[in-house]
C-alpha cells in the first residue's frame, strides 16, 4: 500500500468492543511506531500512555472535552 492509499483511506475508530480486551503487546508496538514519527528537530514532544482502568480514564477524560468516544461511556 502506498503512502498515499495508506492517506486517504484512513479512518478513525470511534467504538470499541468493551468486552474485548486489547493485547497489551500490540498496544506497545503501536506506541513504538508512533515514536518513528518524523517531527520539528526529533525533538520529540509528546507522550503516550496505554490507561486501562475505567476509573482513571474517567478522571481524565476532561483532557480530552470529556468526549465520549471510548470506553468512557
Amino acid at each position: 500500500m502506498s503512502l498515499k492509499e495508506v492517506l486517504e483511506y484512513r479512518r478513525s475508530v470511534r467504538y470499541f468492543d468493551e468486552t474485548k480486551e486489547l493485547d497489551t503487546e500490540k498496544v506497545k508496538h503501536c506506541i513504538e511506531l508512533a515514536m518513528l514519527a518524523p517531527n520539528s528537530s526529533n525533538m520529540q514532544l509528546w507522550e503516550f500512555y496505554h490507561i486501562t482502568d475505567a476509573e482513571t480514564l474517567k478522571k481524565i477524560s476532561h483532557a480530552c472535552m470529556d468526549q465520549k468516544s471510548n470506553r468512557n461511556t
